[in-house]
């Protein structure tokens, strides 16, 4: 879908979290836990969780720039459905927003 675009981003669930999977990886770190909001053309928000874990490590997106970003996101084909539960796939589109807009893969 086009013109979707990033209209909040919410860092209320910050917090220091357990990272690892053993005892010779266990540790803790400030983690933003981030959910952005997106809106469809038609008024309705999307949660999108801006985070992930992988076999306790923790994963979150970097933006350098969220109205850039947005501009960029708005003009793109964009799986709603996805979007809402697949952290994997935002940060692929967050990927390619950097490859396309500063040449580089973050």
């Amino acid at each position: 879908m086009l013109g979707i675009k990033l209209v909040d981003v919410d860092t209320s669930n910050a917090r220091t979290e357990q990272t690892g999977t053993c005892e010779l990886c266990f540790g803790t770190q400030w983690c933003d836990n981030p959910i952005l909001i997106f809106e469809k053309p038609d008024g309705e928000q999307i949660r999108a969780e801006g985070f992930g874990w992988d076999w306790g490590d923790y994963h979150e997106i970097k933006i350098d720039n969220y109205l850039n970003f947005s501009d960029w996101f708005s003009k793109k084909d964009i799986n709603c459905e996805r979007l809402e539960y697949d952290y994997w796939y935002l940060e692929n589109l967050v990927e390619w927003y950097y490859e396309e807009t500063i040449g580089y893969d973050d």
